[in-house]
């Protein structure tokens, strides 16, 4: 039974991650391309 719950946990903690890190880049992206937006402003 202990094998199966680490192997949730770890595909939650991998899914979790991996949004984690997509919202991360998407906000960097976002940011970069807001910068040039607010120069030609």
């Amino acid at each position: 039974m202990s094998v199966i719950g680490e192997a949730a946990l770890f595909v939650f903690l991998e899914l979790l991650g991996g949004k984690l890190l997509d919202s991360a880049l998407n906000f960097v992206a976002d940011h970069k391309q807001l910068r040039p937006q607010l120069k030609q402003w």
